[in-house]
């Protein structure tokens, strides 16, 4: 059962999906098939995060060949200009589940510290929907 003690670092996954900036839009298509999700986070070579890449982004930019996703990378995609959003460890978990939500994502990177941001996992909202939204009626009643 959840309850109000129960922060992000309680539901995090230690995630290996993830994609460097400097791979390719194909590679980013193909680890999103191979672990069967719809975006990933970017990550630089010290394991700072710097946005996430969906599918409908990278559909959306390239209507083109097999070639072409090859030679364009992800951190062209990602905007280096905005700060990327992430979950913190010890956000409450009903507060992480509401941001997902509002966003209408399926996931988000965790980071450890906001002046760092090192990928340190995935927390995913099938992993807590239920748990939350069990927790929410019980209240209610």
């Amino acid at each position: 059962m959840v309850s109000q003690r129960h922060h992000v670092r309680d539901f995090c996954v230690l995630s290996p999906v993830f994609i460097y900036e400097k791979s390719s839009l194909f590679k980013a298509l193909e680890t999103m098939r191979t672990f069967r999700v719809e975006s990933i986070p970017v990550i630089n070579q010290d394991f700072s995060i710097l946005g996430t890449i969906c599918k409908k982004e990278i559909i959306k930019k390239i209507n083109s060949s097999i070639k072409e996703l090859k030679s364009i990378k992800v951190s062209e995609l990602i905007n280096q200009n905005k700060s990327a959003l992430v979950l913190y460890p010890r956000i409450p978990i009903n507060e992480a589940y509401s941001i997902m939500k509002c966003l209408d994502v399926k996931g988000l990177p965790v980071a450890d510290f906001p002046w760092e941001k090192k990928f340190i996992g995935y927390i995913w909202m099938d992993d807590i929907s239920c748990l939350i939204e069990n927790f929410s009626l019980k209240i209610s009643v």
